[in-house]
């Protein structure tokens, strides 16, 4: 179960990455200022420090062998890689 986690967390991750950049392609504006902030100083590589941070929470999560909270993270960005997935079609 942990692994299907594990697994579930970093593609969430990765999703909310793809459709963050593909609704801001097309005329989007990032909503959450600490991710803007850090487009605004690393630009196209913005997604390297969210990933790093991230696979840090995932990483943690993992040691202390919770799948809930893998489970809860990767619903949580799941949800909004599928809202960004709405914008600007």
């Amino acid at each position: 179960m942990l692994e299907l986690a594990l697994f579930a967390a970093v593609l969430a991750q990765v999703a909310d990455v793809v459709s963050t950049n593909r609704a801001i392609s097309r005329g989007a504006v990032e909503a959450n200022p600490v991710i803007a902030a850090i487009m605004g100083h690393f630009g196209k590589a913005w997604w390297v420090v969210k990933l790093a941070f991230s696979g840090g929470v995932i990483f943690w999560a993992y040691r202390i062998d919770s799948a809930i909270a893998l489970v809860g993270m990767s619903a949580a960005i799941g949800f909004v890689a599928w809202r960004n997935s709405t914008l600007h079609r």
